[in-house]
């Protein structure tokens, strides 16, 4: 029965798993656009053996920012009560994306991820000939994930899903 939950799960979720890489493109003339969702909700901030999922997730964006090309574009959403952006529009201004991240710290409230997938979908509406890719970086707490309509997100745009949990570990 639990093999059948976990199946059903990977179906709905449509996550991709990509070998050696968070963001590999595969794209033949490597552009892509890339925005990243860190949940920013309380339970990003339990620490765990001194280091949060949020401490993770900080870095888990910023190791897939380093594997970004030059060419290609990024932003990073946080979702908090009120999705916010780093930048209007996917940049390569890797540094500004950084310094964004550095400044990023938990909320009280519950995420907002349907409306941090609809802020990201708006930003990837303007970007014509790049490959898409849509990273939810999270501990993917039920009460914050249970709800999300992950149906918003079209086919043509490759999701993944990066775990920070302090049981991942």
């Amino acid at each position: 029965r639990s093999l059948i939950v976990l199946l059903l799960l990977a179906a709905f979720l449509r996550p991709v798993l990509t070998k050696g890489t968070l963001a590999a493109s595969t794209s033949p003339k490597g552009t892509r656009a890339s925005v990243l969702i860190v949940d920013t909700s309380l339970s990003m901030s339990y620490s765990h053996q001194g280091i949060s999922p949020l401490a993770r997730g900080t870095i888990a964006a910023e190791t897939t920012l380093g594997q970004l090309g030059a060419s290609d574009l990024a932003n990073v959403i946080l979702a908090g009560a009120v999705p916010q952006a780093a930048s209007p529009e996917p940049q390569q201004n890797r540094a500004a994306l950084r310094r964004f991240l550095g400044e990023t710290q938990a909320t009280t409230a519950r995420a907002d991820i349907d409306g941090a997938i609809a802020l990201a979908l708006e930003q990837f509406d303007a970007l014509k000939g790049h490959d898409l890719e849509l990273h939810f970086i999270a501990d993917f707490q039920r009460s914050n994930w249970a709800a999300v309509d992950f149906s918003a997100i079209p086919e043509t745009i490759k999701t993944v899903f990066v775990s920070v949990s302090a049981d991942e570990t």
